[in-house]
């Protein structure tokens, strides 16, 4: 019985930033957890090539935000698959690459990207940075999340007894 969560965010390890707060620590203790107890398990989370904003003071105390760009590609594995989506009224692809979480059983982390050739530009721009954008955008994450974490979940021939859903983020899957 394997159990997939789809969560918006991920803290795995510092150097990869694709959480905001409690949250992301959160599914990632959980997904620790899993491997440390050998129970089968798989999450699926978005790439964030950009992370999530990075905050620093300013001379006026005020709060300047900054991109968090991580390098993805040393410690992430292609997956060499994508699914279709259809997002606003066109077919575009969704890529996935994979993190594994060593313990008495793996459990594998797999993040979705939207940067791949042939989709358009805005598509290609939803899976930049963790909750930015405007409410359309976020919409794109979340279809992201559920419709192309599921159908790339299938495409890997993954066989899942359980789907959990950390918060309504990844709500379009039961739809």
């Amino acid at each position: 019985m394997t159990v997939a969560n789809f969560v918006m965010e991920m803290g795995i390890e510092n150097e990869i930033p694709t959480y905001s707060g409690g949250l992301g620590v959160l599914a990632g203790d959980a997904a620790c957890s899993f491997a440390d107890l050998g129970l089968p398990a798989i999450f699926v989370t978005l790439l964030y090539k950009y992370g999530y904003t990075s905050q620093k003071l300013d001379k006026s105390a005020g709060q300047i935000d900054f991109d968090a760009p991580w390098d993805y590609r040393k410690l992430l594995r292609p997956l060499g698959t994508s699914v279709e989506v259809e997002i606003a009224g066109k077919v575009q692809r969704v890529g996935a690459w994979e993190l594994l979480i060593r313990g008495k059983r793996d459990v594998p982390i797999i993040f979705l990207d939207t940067d791949v050739d042939g989709n358009d530009d805005a598509t290609r721009r939803i899976s930049d940075r963790l909750y930015g954008g405007d409410h359309w955008h976020r919409l794109m994450q979340e279809m992201v999340l559920g419709v192309g974490g599921y159908r790339t979940l299938q495409a890997l021939g993954s066989q899942i007894s359980i789907y959990h859903l950390n918060e309504s983020h990844a709500a379009l899957l039961i739809v």
